[in-house]
C-alpha cells in the first residue's frame, strides 16, 4: 500500500473511533429508569411499559389502573433514549403518533409534569408510572421496573 493510502485509512479509523466514543458518552448521560408507585406489585415488562406510554394499555394484568406521566423538565437526551429504547420510535415519530391519535379521537398523550411533582405524586398516589433520571431513584419510595 502507498503511504498516503495508509494515512487516509488510519484517519478514517480514528474518526470512526471518535464518533463511537461520543455516542457512548451521550448514552451514559442519558441513563434513565422507569419507576412505579411502590404499592404496585405486578410484574411489568418493557412491552407493557411501551403499551402504557402509547395509550394502548391502561390497566395492568390484575386490573389495576395505571397512569403514565412524562417528565416535562427532562434532559432531551433522556427523552430521546426513552423514545428509542422503550417506545421504539424517534422523537418526531412519537409526536406524529400522538397527533394522529388525537385527530382520530383514539387517545391523548400522557400528562406531563416536572420531576419534583412526579416524585410527590408517586409517594401519595398508588398507580403512577413514569421515567426519571437514575439519580432520582429512591428504593424506599419507588419500584424500579426497567433501566434504559
Amino acid at each position: 500500500m502507498r503511504p498516503i493510502t495508509i494515512i487516509i485509512v488510519n484517519l478514517i479509523l480514528a474518526l470512526a473511533y471518535l464518533l463511537t466514543a461520543s455516542v457512548s458518552a451521550e448514552e451514559i448521560e442519558a441513563n434513565g429508569i422507569i419507576v412505579l408507585s411502590k404499592n404496585i406489585q405486578n410484574k411489568i415488562n418493557k412491552e407493557d411499559v411501551k403499551m402504557i406510554f402509547l395509550g394502548k394499555k391502561t390497566m395492568l394484568d390484575d386490573g389495576t389502573k395505571v397512569i403514565p406521566i412524562i417528565p416535562s423538565d427532562i434532559d432531551p437526551l433522556l427523552l430521546k433514549s426513552f423514545n428509542q429504547r422503550i417506545l421504539k420510535k424517534s422523537n418526531p415519530q412519537v409526536k406524529a403518533y400522538w397527533a394522529k391519535r388525537i385527530f382520530t379521537g383514539k387517545g391523548k398523550p400522557p400528562d406531563s409534569k416536572n420531576i419534583d411533582e412526579i416524585l410527590r405524586l408517586m409517594e401519595s398516589t398508588t398507580n403512577i408510572i413514569s421515567f426519571i433520571p437514575g439519580n432520582f431513584f429512591n428504593e424506599d419510595k419507588f419500584r424500579l421496573v426497567i433501566s434504559f
